[in-house]
């Protein structure tokens, strides 16, 4: 397949009046105008081992000077759970991961809830209390087609426990197929279902089961660059357990 022209990415997303961000409140909202993508580098730390140890994190920096993204915007991993968390640079809980499934031959499948309704009159989820006694919302569930697959299907809340697939991935694997282990990763392409870029993912080097991918994003303009962020963490999750 060939290379994507960068301007697929650079169109405003369209969105629906007052539809929130996962990242309100921080720096880490939608760029505005078309003409531009916000550009970053996600990477795995790997932390100290062990139920006592440090749970990996996810950190964002920008491509363009290598500092934070956003004043530190970061995922990182629970202790002694499979959940991630999204924060801010001062530990703040912006979105919380929860996984379930991927045992015996069931496909595993990710839900992301924000502290804040995702529309209006949104109901907060039972069980499930956030940082601070605040209330969880669901926004969207993940999936992927199955073992190995790049493809991922992001569904949006819609109301009355109704999801909506509104963003899929997709590999621009390279013609041929995957040649050396760094094919492994070929670029992915994120897009609404009407067709619309929204985002463009490639690994920087080659992965081990250990050490997960280093991914370089470029975000168009009126995308959620939080929820954005969730998914490709959701994808290295894949990747990095090799399960459905």
């Amino acid at each position: 397949m060939p290379p994507i022209p960068a301007e697929n990415f650079r169109h405003l997303i369209k969105r629906h009046p007052g539809e929130p961000n996962l990242g309100d409140g921080t720096a880490a909202v939608p760029l505005k105008e078309a003409g531009s993508t916000i550009d970053v580098e996600i990477s795995m730390s790997i932390t100290t081992p062990g139920p006592l140890g440090e749970p990996d994190k996810f950190t964002v920096t920008n491509l363009s000077d290598g500092k934070p993204y956003a004043g530190g915007i970061h995922i990182k991993g629970m202790r002694m759970s499979t959940a991630l968390a999204l924060e801010d640079g001062h530990g703040k809980k912006l979105a919380s991961i929860f996984k379930s499934g991927g045992k015996m031959g069931n496909p595993a499948m990710y839900e992301i809830c924000g502290y804040h309704p995702f529309v209006k009159s949104q109901m907060s989820i039972q069980g499930q209390p956030g940082k601070d006694g605040k209330e969880l919302f669901s926004w969207a569930k993940v999936s992927r087609d199955g073992f190995g697959s790049l493809k991922l299907h992001v569904k949006m809340f819609k109301g009355h426990d109704d999801y909506v697939e509104t963003y899929y991935s997709e590999p621009n694997m390279p013609e041929g197929g995957p040649a050396t282990l760094k094919d492994r990763y070929p670029p992915v392409i994120f897009k609404k279902t009407d067709g619309e870029y929204v985002a463009f993912v490639s690994a920087t080097h080659s992965t081990s089961i250990v050490s997960g991918p280093c991914w370089k994003a470029h975000i168009a303009p009126g995308m959620d660059p939080c929820l954005f962020i969730c998914c490709l963490a959701i994808l290295d999750e894949y990747e990095k357990n090799r399960q459905g």
